[in-house]
């Protein structure tokens, strides 16, 4: 006898489409809570690639820190004597 869905009674039909249906709902749970996190994450309307290289990849291009080191304080900067 084959394993299809048409050969169970209908409890396990029930118990399988129950199953599912909770499976569905998760993901498309998970999907809003991504979009509604991180779908502003590059100023932009929408979920895109970019939102979420932002998200958990960060802002490579340099700190606020680092761009007043290299910027504006770059002059009161001390130099450190390598030579030993």
């Amino acid at each position: 006898m084959p394993y299809n869905l048409s050969n169970f009674s209908m409890p396990v039909k029930l118990l399988f489409t129950g199953y599912l249906l909770a499976v569905a709902m998760g993901y498309g749970m998970a999907l809003v809570q991504i979009l509604f996190t991180h779908g502003m994450a590059d100023g932009k309307a929408g979920l895109s690639l970019e939102d979420i290289v932002y998200s958990y990849y960060g802002n490579r291009s340099g700190s606020v820190l680092e761009s007043k080191m290299n910027g504006s304080m770059k002059p009161m900067r001390r130099t450190r004597n390598v030579s030993r």
